[in-house]
């Protein structure tokens, strides 16, 4: 079996003023046997902060890359937008492929654990179903156009420790891609969680997940959405 791809996060900022061009990854698409693909947009909820996200065939493509000029070629192309150093992080999916419902309305929630959470923990918090609905109506069948969602959730989990409020941290990001904001707004005040065992009460969906990642140690999350657009993976002519 061959080894499942991983896939780098890459942090960069931009002026709301300019738009995203996809010139700016250029030294990426000049090697592009080496990734599956490659997605980038803005943060909605902070413009000025941008994100490219590339899909490696496997960390060994990865590595290669990151030891070539053309990684330097790509920091510096991203750097020339801000002064702000680019922050590239490792997520690993598995092998599911979480890219293929990129686009608009895709939301990532990053959620932070603490350090010591255990694998048994880890585990459960990645087998949570995320925000769906109880009754599935499927995403390619004959009711499929009335998902609130173009695909199920996914989540994968940043390689090594990060920080949350100056404290160790382990994270993983859930993406959500939601088939429009009317659908993610209507989901999220109207869709709720059948009640457990002995309580009356049916809470939210979106509340619900969030104490399930609580009773599992999660210690924080931060939310926002990007409207993707995919990096073509052909040599940019006259777009400087």
């Amino acid at each position: 079996m061959s080894d499942p791809p991983i896939s780098t996060w890459t942090k960069f900022r931009s002026s709301v003023s300019e738009p995203l061009k996809p010139s700016l990854f250029e030294s990426l698409i000049a090697e592009e046997t080496d990734f599956v693909d490659a997605f980038y947009g803005r943060v909605e909820e902070s413009p000025g902060q941008c994100l490219l996200v590339v899909v490696w065939k496997s960390a060994e493509a990865y590595d290669t890359f990151r030891k070539s000029f053309r990684y330097e070629e790509l920091l510096s192309s991203l750097r020339k937008q801000s002064a702000t150093e680019p922050e590239t992080f490792v997520v690993d999916f598995g092998r599911v492929a979480f890219w293929w419902r990129f686009g608009p309305n895709t939301e990532i929630r990053t959620v932070y654990f603490p350090s010591s959470l255990s694998p048994q923990a880890r585990k459960a918090a990645g087998d949570l179903r995320g925000l769906v609905l109880n009754m599935g109506l499927g995403i390619n069948g004959r009711l499929g156009n009335r998902a609130p969602y173009r695909g199920v959730p996914t989540c994968g989990w940043v390689d090594g420790t990060t920080t949350w409020n100056g404290k160790d941290a382990l994270a993983c990001l859930w993406c959500h891609y939601w088939a429009s904001k009317e659908a993610e707004k209507n989901f999220k005040t109207t869709e709720r969680r059948v009640p457990k065992d002995g309580e009356s009460h049916r809470p939210l969906a979106s509340e619900a997940f969030g104490q399930d990642l609580t009773d599992l140690g999660a210690v924080g999350w931060e939310e926002y959405h990007v409207d993707f657009e995919k990096v073509a993976k052909a040599k940019i002519v006259g777009s400087n």
